[in-house]
Parts: structure tokens; sequence; C-alpha cells
């Protein structure tokens, strides 16, 4: 017992927060079940497991995991109240067992207690906040009862495992009245209390708070009722030795247990595990660039911030963009277009990371590229470089790109130079026409391979020789690429930090003839792996020419020599000072 909480407590400190809070709830349980008698009574030190089980608490989700603490604690502490008045523990010895505790959870969650404050603050915004986080509606209360035959907790289950997901939750229910009931029975006082503390919690909490926070409470709940309704099929056990209702309780035990392992399993099929290589591409950036921002970042991913926390980053579509450049995406989450943006106003930042794209445009030319992973790119602004006097951006159009760089050329003085961004290369596959399982569905103009099957789709290159395949999407579980039936690549684990912005996977190198060739994306059988039944949508398949330079290319000109840029492709043009 006092092992288990001490594990409990090194676990939270790794930061996995819903498993914590699962496990703590069952030991905060078995510690008032298994120690309150003797607890109190005994050496002071049995209060240190039951600390270290609300420091674990403490520490991963703030001073808000108080309110589940306290329901616990208040049972103790009117079982210590009655135990003293009826002269069965000494007064010294309840105030030693009460501060051995309050001195393990002082020191065992100190990072919290030395910023209480500032955890109080964070805890009030989460419980008021509008923001729903990646939840569209409130959970079901019926999710309390720890059975959901769908992959997704946060859609209904259908057809026959809705109607399974409700009598197998109608099961748990009566299992946990009667476990209620067993406890009183049994005289089970202040375990019956610390549960109806817990429910009470989880009422009054979740009437007040928001939509996400109410998710946490009702989390927070579930192994309490679950426990419950094991109590109850204990109780049925127990009825008689070879009775009905001792096969009521076997059949009762299979049935919660694999409901709840099937609900399980299904969630773990189908979740988005966290794509680990780009993480650590991005972690690998942080210590080499660390203290040397602050920095622009145009990809949206919120882990970023933790990642990249050593370069003050700030992103133009994340919650709190940067004053100046919050137009350079449309809102929360959208792509981020630095064309949008004047050279003037990019001035405080030293760095700008960007992610690698077939068709990205580079930063502005006071900035070279100083880093490249198989993700993201990094440009460091040139020291002594000042921003360019005009940004003009450029859509491709022959005649309107020639005018516009004209007007440029002629507002500047003679010796001024015109520098521009050439348009890559881009061969698109076109998916519109491809063939492909007619089952799969669409999904913000992607393609939703909801099961195994094969698309193939043909395209044209204009010249021979090396090239990149460029792959945009959510690609959760594995997807096999080939060219002209050769395999070429197998992609998985690979997403983006909002299904708003399609992912872009490393490009994938090959060599190819000039003229047609056919590509195959084939998603094959689920398997048990985790997250295999996860995001597997295809959004585009683009090619473009292998060149090491192609990200940081300029051309240069002076103003006078501005008709030599026209008609030739490019993204932008600025206009620099002599």
């Amino acid at each position: 017992t006092a092992v288990l909480p001490a594990l409990v407590y090194a676990y939270g400190l790794l930061g996995s927060v819903k498993e914590l809070t699962a496990l703590s709830m069952i030991l905060t349980l078995g510690c008032l079940a298994v120690l309150h008698d003797r607890w109190l009574g005994a050496a002071p030190a049995r209060a240190i497991p039951f600390a270290l089980v609300v420091a674990a608490g403490v520490s991963a989700l703030g001073v808000a995991f108080g309110a589940w603490a306290l329901a616990a604690a208040a049972v103790l502490l009117a079982l210590a109240a009655r135990e003293q008045i009826a002269g069965r523990i000494p007064l010294s010895r309840l105030l030693a067992t009460g501060g051995a505790g309050s001195l393990a959870l002082l020191i065992a969650a100190w990072p919290t207690w030395i910023h209480v404050s500032r955890s109080f603050n964070v805890a009030q915004s989460i419980a008021s906040t509008s923001n729903a986080g990646n939840l569209h509606t409130p959970l079901r209360a019926i999710q309390v009862l720890g059975v959901w035959l769908r992959g997704s907790y946060k859609l209904e289950p259908a057809g026959t495992a809705l109607q399974l997901t409700h009598v197998l939750a109608g099961l748990t229910l009566l299992a946990a009245v009667l476990g209620a009931a067993h406890l009183l029975r049994i005289r089970a006082y202040p375990l019956a209390a610390w549960i109806a503390c817990m429910l009470l919690a989880w009422l009054g909490v979740s009437e007040s708070v928001t939509t996400w926070a109410g998710a946490k409470t009702l989390m927070l709940t579930s192994p309490v009722v679950m426990l419950l309704a094991w109590g109850g099929i204990a109780a049925l056990r127990e009825s008689s030795p070879r009775g009905l209702a001792q096969a009521a309780g076997w059949l009762g035990a299979v049935a919660i247990a694999g409901g709840v392992l099937a609900s399980d399993a299904l969630q773990y099929h189908s979740s988005n595990l966290a794509p680990t290589a780009r993480y650590r591409e991005l972690a690998s950036l942080n210590s080499r660039l660390a203290g040397r921002g602050p920095a622009l970042f145009t990809d949206f991913d919120e882990y970023a911030m933790y990642e990249l926390r050593g370069l003050d980053i700030g992103g133009p579509d994340f919650v709190y963009p940067p004053p100046a450049l919050g137009a350079l995406a449309r809102g929360y989450g959208y792509p981020v277009k630095l064309d949008r943006a004047m050279p003037a106003a990019l001035a405080a930042y030293p760095l700008i990371i960007t992610r690698r794209e077939p068709a990205a445009s580079r930063p502005p030319a006071a900035y070279g590229l100083v880093w490249q992973g198989a993700y993201y790119q990094a440009w460091r602004r040139r020291a002594g470089v000042a921003p360019a006097l005009a940004h003009v951006a450029l859509d491709g159009a022959p005649t309107t790109d020639c005018r516009r760089i004209e007007a440029a050329a002629k507002s500047a003085s003679a010796a001024a130079t015109l520098a521009a961004a050439p348009a890559p290369a881009v061969v698109p596959v076109p998916l519109a026409h491809a063939s492909h399982p007619v089952r799969w569905g669409h999904q913000r103009g992607g393609l939703v391979m909801s099961s195994a099957g094969r698309l193939t789709a043909s395209f044209v290159l204009p010249n021979g020789g090396a090239w990149e395949l460029w792959a945009q999407g959510q690609f959760m579980p594995s997807v096999e690429l080939r060219i002209d039936g050769l395999p070429l690549a197998s992609i998985a684990g690979q997403l983006s930090g909002n299904s708003l912005v399609p992912n872009t996977v490393p490009p994938i190198s090959v060599t190819l003839a000039r003229g047609a060739h056919t590509v195959s994306v084939i998603r094959g059988r689920s398997t048990l792996g985790p997250g295999d039944g996860g995001s597997a949508v295809l959004d585009s398949l683009t090619l473009t020419p292998a060149a090491s330079d192609r990200p940081a290319r300029l051309d240069t000109v002076a103003a006078s020599a501005w008709r030599t840029l026209c008609g030739r492709g490019y993204r932008w043009i600025e206009l620099l000072a002599p």
C-alpha cells in the first residue's frame, strides 16, 4: 500500500494525466478502505501513502485536484474526530499523523505550492473558459458508467453498438446500486461516505463548469462508480454458496469487464497517437537554436510552444497571435501566409520556423536558411540587413505580375535592387478522377480512407530525372505508396496539429522518366495496433524537382533591369535598399 502511491506519484511527474487520475482515485479508495481503522491509531507514517496520492494529483492537475482530495479528507477528519472523542486515539497521535501527511504533501507537491496563486488562476480559467477544446458537445452522463462502444468518446455509438452500450451501462448502474446497498448493510459507513462525497463533488462541479472541464470531472468520477459496481458484483457472489444470485454475479462480472475492455480496445484502436518523429525534430531544433529568439512559427501546433520553449515562439494562428501579425492567418488554426506580412512587421523576429511544403513560399530576402530537417526549416535574419522597402506578392499571371514588378521598380532609385523568390515547379497528381473504393468518403476536400483499399491516379512529368513526391493528409495507420507498381515507401503516424491544416509528409525521393506514370495509395487491412483505426485522410499528392538549393534560392537584379524578371514565375518580389 505504501509502494503503489509512490509509483503513482512518480508516474504523475511524467505527465500522464488521465491515467494518473484514474490510478489516484483507485489508490485513494484503497487507502480509505484498507487503512482507515488502523491508520489513525497506528504509526503516523501511515498517512504518507494518502499524501503521496494527493500530491500526485495536485502536481499533475493543479490545486483543482483538491476538490476530490477534500472528499476523502473530510471522511478521514470525521472518522478521526469520532475516534478522538471516544478516547480511542490520543490527541498527540492524531496530530502526529496529520503532521506527517501534511509534511509529505508539502514536499511532494512543492513546485505547485510555491506558485499556488498561479495554479488557482489556471484552475479558474479552465473552469470558466468557453473554449470546449476538442469537444463539440458535452459528454453524456451515461459515460460515467465506463462503457462506450465507439472508437471516439466524442461520438455516440450507432445501431447494435448503441443498444449494447445501453444494456451494459444499465447493468453497471444496477450493480452500483447493489454495491451501495451492500456498503450500508455491512455498515462500511466511512467508505460509503467517501463514495457519496465523490459523487456529490462530480454533480456539484459539473453544474458550475463548462464543457471541457465537465468532461474532466466525469473522467475523475468514473473509476469510483465502476468500483462501486464491482462491490455489487461481490455482494451477489457472497449472497449464497451456489444460488442463482451467485450465477448472476459471475455473469454480471463477465458482462461489465467485457464492456469496459471492449470500450478501452475501441478507444485504443481509434486514437491518434502523437507524431513522435515530428516532435523530436522540433525538440532538436530547440536545442540547436535555444536563446536566439523570439521566433515566428508558421505551422499550427500548440505543442510546439513546449517543444520550442527555448525560442520564445509566436504563432499568427495561435489563440494569442502577435498583435502586428494576426492578419497573416484567417483565424485560430488556419494556415499562415507570410506573403501578407510587410517586411518591417517581421523585424522583431530574428528567427522564422516554417514547415516544409511542396509549394511553400520562403520568408523575406532578409532571412537566410540556416537549418533544414525532414519537417521544418529555420530561417535567420542576416546581421545588418534592413527590412525590404516593399514586398509584393505575385499570383503567377504573367501580365499582372509584370505590371506589379514594373510598379515596384519604378518607385525606387536606380541603385535599388529587386529580389525575387522563384515559384517551385509543381506537378500535382489529379485525384478528382482517381479510382478508389466507393465507400471512401470526403472530409474538407480530402479523401477519407475509412477501410482497406487502393487509390490509383495518373500524372505526366514534363522532364525526367530526380523528383520528390509529397503526400498531404492525416496518416495515422500505415499507408503504402507505389509508383508504376513498384513499392516506394510506407507512411504512418503522420499528423498535423489541426485538421484544418493538411499535414505534409517529408518528401520521398524517386527517379522517374519523362511522360505518363501511375501512383497508388494502398491502405491495408486493419490490425490490432494502437491507432490503426485513427485518421486516414488523403488531401493531395504532388511532385517537385529535387534541388537542394530550391528553398533558399533568390534571383536578384538591379531595379533598372526589372524586365528580366517578367514571365519567369515568382512567388514574390522585394525592393531592397541600395
